[in-house]
């Protein structure tokens, strides 16, 4: 810790203000000063998060719990900047936010052109796991536990010992919970979790999912989707849902937006708190909000292997305060030691997980260019002293926009490693090192989901569409 700095973020519309603490991190041996003096230029390297229009802009914050502008400072001059409370001007010519730094004491530090390093997200002051605030009152940890693999379709499931590793997240700070009402079984896991753990669960957020069957689309009405949400507050033990995520399998089926307007007035009635939406495309996402649906997340496959949230998704979702919540960020497994240096494997695989995952391999550019990605993986870790799936989703956590990854565990056996994922520090080397492998990618093409939705293709072909039979 360098230097501590409060931050007031000015915007020329009518937002609020915040009074904020900065803290600097560095790696050992790297000096970092995040002061600033006239004419000195800020090059932004982290994100920004817009909060809902009369929330406020703001920067990463301690006591507002947003993501940081990491800086690089491109110039200094001979002045004592420390004693100076100069305006420094945004260098985003798109962006009119000038940043104000109030000096709160005087140190020495060696000018050098020095890169700051991106700070992780405000943390729990007893464990470290950084959270993230989807929405005014609304926050969630930056990392998710999964329910997809305590569905049964990746082996028996202990029922007692799940729900104590379900207490053990939460007791390193892992409080927010993804299921779906398609997880055959998950949700009633989770709901005598929180009656077993009554103290825990006051700090649980549980993310589930709408996910009508493809053989019932055609009959989706108000009836159905407010059944399927009464449905989830039973098995959960909920009286109101914190997130719902909407997910709709073919759009050539009408239905989904008036679908998604009745999560809108269930959630004006109480039952649902916030609507988010699960592997929907740009223009119909674009046409529920159009609808005036208040959409908060979007869950999607993003990992160093699958970048379709980049095309044209992210953009979207940054323009309309969409936060994204990723899942897919160690490919089933697939970005591990495990594979490193391993032949491609032949045969059958034991989950279907690992399944979809080889496909996006495949599409990525294949095995060698994926063992290429492995060592890059690996020798970013091995500098930070970190597994290579860490160092995977953590590099997911450095992207515009993402707010959280999902971790899919059966068991806590990995739980220290999964609390590193949000408090490793990634700088621009490392991120350079792994982008040198990903910029000679071939794919996954298209947007978000687009291979999977078609049913008759190599994705489509190995996806269940029809759960709740």
């Amino acid at each position: 810790m360098e230097q501590q700095e409060s931050v007031a973020a000015e915007h020329n519309d009518s937002f609020e203000l915040y009074d904020l603490k900065v803290e600097a991190v560095a790696p050992p041996g790297v000096k970092v000063y995040s002061g600033a003096q006239p004419g000195d230029y800020f090059e932004l390297k982290g994100e920004m998060l817009y909060l809902p229009p009369g929330q406020g802009f703001s920067i990463y914050s301690l006591s507002a719990v947003l993501p940081l502008l990491a800086a690089k400072q491109r110039e200094t001059a001979p002045l004592d900047w420390m004693t100076s409370d100069e305006e420094i001007a945004n260098p985003d010519p798109n962006c009119p936010v000038r940043l104000k730094i109030t000096r709160t004491g005087k140190r020495t530090f060696r000018r050098a052109d020095t890169t700051a390093v991106a700070l992780p997200a405000s943390a729990s002051a007893t464990t470290g796991v950084p959270r993230a605030t989807l929405a005014p009152g609304y926050d969630i940890s930056r990392l998710i536990k999964g329910g997809w693999h305590l569905s049964g379709d990746h082996g028996a499931i202990d029922r007692d010992q799940a729900l104590k590793d379900m207490a053990s997240f939460v007791e390193a700070g892992i409080t927010t919970f993804d299921c779906a009402d398609i997880y055959t079984g998950v949700e009633e896991m989770i709901g005598d979790f929180r009656a077993a753990y009554p103290a825990l669960a006051k700090s649980v957020r549980v993310h589930t999912k709408f996910v009508p069957d493809l053989a019932a689309l055609d009959r989706v009405d108000p009836a159905l989707v407010e059944s399927s949400i009464d449905r989830s507050l039973r098995r959960l033990k909920q009286e109101s849902l914190d997130l719902v995520q909407f997910h709709w399998w073919n759009f050539e089926i009408p239905g989904y937006v008036e679908a998604a307007l009745e999560l809108a007035r269930l959630q004006r009635a109480g039952k649902i708190q916030h609507i988010g939406v699960t592997n929907f495309d740009v223009p119909h996402l674009a046409e529920l909000l159009d609808a005036g649906v208040r959409v908060l997340s979007h869950q999607v496959q993003y990992s160093v292997l699958d970048h379709r949230p980049e095309h044209g998704m992210d953009a979207f979702c940054q323009a309309n305060d969409i936060a994204f919540l990723c899942y897919g960020t160690v490919a089933g497994g697939f970005l591990s030691e495990r594979w490193l240096g391993k032949p491609e494997p032949t045969g059958t695989f034991a989950n279907r997980s690992l399944v979809k995952y080889k496909l996006i391999i495949e599409d990525f550019g294949g095995w060698a260019l994926y063992q290429d990605l492995l060592h890059a993986l690996a020798a970013v870790g091995a500098k930070h002293g970190c597994d290579i799936a860490t160092i995977a989703s953590a590099t997911v956590l450095t992207r515009p926009n993402v707010a959280a990854a999902i971790v899919g565990a059966t068991s806590a056996a990995h739980l220290d490693a999964h609390r590193r994922v949000g408090t490793v520090t990634l700088d621009a080397e490392d991120l350079a090192l792994i982008h040198a492998v990903t910029a000679r990618r071939t794919g996954p093409l298209g947007d978000v989901y687009g291979l999977e939705r078609d049913i008759g293709g190599r994705h489509g072909r190995i996806m269940k569409y029809d759960l709740h039979k």
